[in-house]
């Protein structure tokens, strides 16, 4: 195995265990959404676990 090979895998697996917790985090967010704000939706939720700004991305 190569380093370049080594280090994909390991982007790789960092990559899904992110999006696990990410998962994770928005889950548990999205059990109660009776509590959230008004105007606060999943999109709202997910910008602040991780900072997603989708504002920002194209229409």
């Amino acid at each position: 195995m190569t380093a370049k090979e080594a280090s994909e895998i390991i982007r790789t697996r960092a990559r899904g265990e992110l999006a696990e917790e990410l998962r994770c985090r928005v889950t548990e967010v999205e059990r109660d959404p009776a509590d959230w704000p008004d105007g606060y939706s999943w999109l709202d939720a997910l910008e602040d676990v991780d900072g997603t700004d989708f504002g920002q991305l194209p229409a």
